[in-house]
């Protein structure tokens, strides 16, 4: 606890930056999760992130939430075609 209260976010954001990195550290608020305990069980009804694109005053159009996913790539082709 005591870790993860202190130096976890500080130790991966100097770590990942340091090699370039993307990193995501967990949320852990445990009076948080005391909170939402009670309702954990019902996100099950809603899969696909639905609830979360639901969750604004203006919710998401369909087209949006049913889009596939994309997805990126690597111009690696035009790299190599610029390298002398």
């Amino acid at each position: 606890m005591t870790y993860l209260r202190n130096q976890l976010l500080r130790d991966s954001d100097w770590a990942s930056m340091d090699h370039s990195v993307e990193l995501r550290t967990p949320l852990v608020d445990a009076y948080l999760l005391q909170q939402v305990q009670r309702c954990l069980q019902s996100f099950s009804d809603w899969p696909d992130k639905i609830l979360l694109a639901k969750a604004p005053t203006k919710p998401l159009p369909h087209s949006i939430v049913k889009r596939k996913k994309t997805g990126f790539g690597f111009p690696v082709n035009s790299w190599l075609s610029e390298v002398p």
